[in-house]
């Protein structure tokens, strides 16, 4: 899918991002995937602060967030990137094995996101990344604001 803009992707655990780089493979998207280890670090890469000062300009398309990144929580996350206009319309993407985690992502009103429940392993990313392409596919040929993404409602 060359043209689109990266995806970041905040995810702490090796397995877990060789197995969603690997799904990522499936679609031709893990060309510019950028990875980050934690929330605070997915922040200074949005915001350009910290080591992330010099890099190239522009938003990626998508990020893809850990539900248990550490030192944050994807509320805090989406709260920073919701308040921020350069930041608000980026889709969201998180990742978790917990039901509870989605309750509180849907309780914290910073609509325009998707929750995506699952386990580990390939083949769980490989939903993941079908869901990110097709948003991708819409995002490029919409570019508007949507209420509804391809695969499901938002939050």
């Amino acid at each position: 899918m060359k043209g689109f803009n990266r995806i970041l992707l905040a995810e702490n655990n090796s397995a877990n991002v060789n197995a969603a780089l690997a799904a990522l493979a499936k679609y031709k998207l893990e060309d510019d995937v950028i990875v980050v280890k934690d929330g605070p670090e997915a922040v200074d890469y949005l915001c350009r602060r910290g080591m992330y000062q010099q890099r190239a300009p522009g938003n990626p398309s998508i990020a893809l967030l850990d539900a248990k990144t550490p030192n944050t929580n994807p509320v805090e996350i989406l709260q920073t990137m919701r308040n921020d206009e350069r930041l608000k319309d980026i889709p969201v993407v998180i990742l978790s094995s917990s039901d509870d985690q989605r309750k509180t992502i849907e309780s914290s009103g910073f609509g325009k996101n998707t929750f995506l429940v699952r386990s580990s392993g390939t083949q769980a990313f490989s939903a993941a990344a079908e869901q990110v392409e097709r948003l991708l596919g819409a995002t490029a040929s919409t570019q508007s604001e949507t209420t509804e993404h391809p695969w499901g409602s938002k939050l």
